[in-house]
């Protein structure tokens, strides 16, 4: 039998790849020309793998390469990517909102942002974005996993190990792993 929770998240998922499928069938590909740039370049990477890619970090290439190894459509590749990272992020969001505030709180705001335009858009691009923010939330979830659920050191490691993987696919994966370093002293100083 399935909590509340899961049953709301299921839900939640079902609306979610309900809609992105009307826009992937509705004849929507692309944001811009990032998305085609960056799944050719994924697809270079393939062909010759190299630690570093120029002036856009590597390890979105990396993923998106490796699925490109068992998917041979390039395009279709770099869309389950991002849609399979974009549900993984679902049930951390929900759980961040839930554990901040409640139930009903989360599963309205995980509504909204299943159906909020940029992560409709970027859930079904080529774009480095729902990589980068399935790390940033379950960065977010752990370090609040850390300081309610009684600072158990392995939400913390948890937290740090998704910011710092965040870093290899956005610059502004910075500004959080910052953030968080000086949350954790603050945190440590006051005891």
């Amino acid at each position: 039998v399935l909590s509340s929770t899961s049953f709301h998240i299921l839900i939640l998922l079902v609306l979610k790849f309900s809609f992105q499928f009307i826009l992937l069938s509705s004849g929507y590909r692309w944001l811009s020309a990032d998305d085609f740039c960056r799944t050719v370049k994924s697809y270079e990477w393939l062909q010759n793998p190299v630690v570093n890619s120029g002036v856009w970090l590597t390890p979105h290439f990396w993923i998106n390469g490796a699925v490109m190894y068992f998917v041979k459509d390039l395009f279709a590749a770099a869309l389950i990517v991002n849609f399979l990272f974009s549900a993984l992020t679902v049930p951390f969001f929900y759980k961040a909102i839930q554990m901040a505030f409640d139930q009903k709180t989360a599963f309205f705001s995980t509504l909204i942002f299943c159906f909020f335009p940029f992560q409709v858009w970027l859930s079904i691009s080529g774009l480095p974005e729902f990589v980068f923010f399935f790390f940033v939330i379950t960065g977010i979830y752990f370090f609040m996993k850390w300081k309610f659920d009684g600072e158990l050191t392995i939400y913390l490691f948890l937290s740090a190990f998704s910011f710092a993987f965040s870093n290899g696919f956005r610059y502004e994966g910075w500004l959080f792993s910052a953030a968080f370093v000086m949350l954790t002293m603050l945190d440590i100083l006051r005891e």
